[in-house]
């Protein structure tokens, strides 16, 4: 099984960028903390909150960014 998790996140950062992958991979603790309170009504503490909180708007600060652009004056995405 290990395998293919290799496999996997292998072929998801090549079609996606290693950014994104990052992202994702930031957001899965806060999303297992959301999933345990709302499916097995477990109590969040101030701290898993807070933890959370700084997960979030770490990931949008990071959303945010401008990239820089590459040499030749073009931003990496554009043709």
């Amino acid at each position: 099984m290990r395998c293919r998790q290799d496999f996997d996140t292998s072929e998801t950062l090549r079609r996606v960028g290693a950014n994104t992958v990052a992202i994702v991979g930031a957001l899965g603790p806060v999303t297992t903390i959301a999933f345990g309170w709302l499916v097995l009504e477990e109590v969040m503490t101030p701290l898993q909150l807070t933890g959370a909180e700084l997960v979030l708007v770490g990931v949008v600060i990071i959303s945010l960014k401008p990239r820089a652009p590459a040499k030749g004056g073009r931003m990496k995405d554009e043709g």
